[in-house]
């Protein structure tokens, strides 16, 4: 009836699958749990073969790293039923997650994202830049993201058939940012997306160098999509501010102001009280530096 399907790369996945092993054998369906290594180093798959002896849960390895995306449809296709819950190894479960979901297992075409949320404290200012976007863009309340549902879905913790998410995943490079092409391909084919408060929360976080360097290499990624015309139905903010810059003939003009700026941008970003204001437009000025050159 359900499957519980993970990417896994260089993280301790142990308390999260016993968790979702306690709470699947406490209902009365049947499902699985599914594992992909993704080239992980090995002493987190050492670590993480431990799990292997839960019921129904399997621990599978790759020995090159393939990429998220990629490692998902590899999982959707191993998964036996059709309906697919989608977390990343790097949460942790906050409430009853699988009950919260059950209900929503239907015989219709929908995906539910259930949301993410975060600690109260930055655990160190290293990581103040995601830990900033994360709490004020990504946690939000379904409420809330439902009046755009196209606009805030992450396959951090959705549950989606089969069915949709396979014709849905369909770029597998190995790439950062192709949840855009996922959601507009959600939106284009009119597939329902409801949102419900039954968030997980997110301990995986990235430096801020390495976040500012993950939002360059989405950022470029968005580039692509949109040179080849694959988001016409896209409301991903960035896009939507680049058709008015472009509009306003103002690109080039953003383009120079962006290399002026760049070291002042990234000293705020690196610091311990980043500006998300500064961020979108560091990656504004990234794009439109992308399409000036171009």
């Amino acid at each position: 009836m359900l499957s519980v399907l993970i990417p896994v790369y260089n993280y301790d996945v142990r308390t999260l699958v016993q968790e979702l092993h306690k709470q699947l054998c406490a209902t009365n369906i049947t499902f699985e749990i599914i594992l992909q290594d993704d080239g992980s180093k090995a002493q987190f798959i050492e670590i993480n073969q431990a799990i292997a002896y839960l019921s129904h849960v399997t621990y599978r390895i790759e020995n090159t790293n393939l990429g998220r995306t990629k490692t998902r449809h590899i999982l959707a296709q191993k998964a036996s039923y059709n309906w697919l819950l989608f977390l990343d190894s790097d949460v942790a479960i906050k409430n009853h997650l699988i009950d919260n979901y059950l209900p929503y297992v239907k015989d219709y075409e929908r995906l539910i994202y259930g949301g993410v949320c975060y600690d109260d404290n930055l655990p160190n200012s290293n990581f103040s830049l995601r830990y900033t976007f994360g709490k004020q863009r990504e946690e939000q309340k379904a409420f809330k993201r439902n009046l755009n549902p196209y606009k805030t879905i992450a396959s951090a913790n959705m549950l989606v058939p089969k069915t949709v998410f396979i014709k849905a995943n369909k770029e597998l490079s190995h790439a950062y940012g192709l949840d855009y092409l996922f959601s507009t391909f959600l939106k284009e084919h009119q597939i329902p997306v409801l949102h419900i408060d039954n968030e997980v929360i997110h301990l995986g976080l990235e430096t801020n160098i390495a976040f500012i360097k993950k939002s360059e290499a989405a950022v470029t990624t968005l580039f692509q999509l949109n040179k080849e015309n694959q988001l016409q139905h896209s409301e991903i903010s960035l896009l939507l501010a680049y058709n008015k810059l472009k509009k306003w003939r103002l690109k080039g003009l953003i383009a120079t102001l962006f290399k002026l700026t760049k070291p002042i941008l990234r000293k705020n970003l690196k610091s311990g009280k980043p500006s998300l204001f500064f961020f979108d437009c560091y990656r504004l000025g990234f794009f439109c530096n992308l399409k000036h050159r171009n």
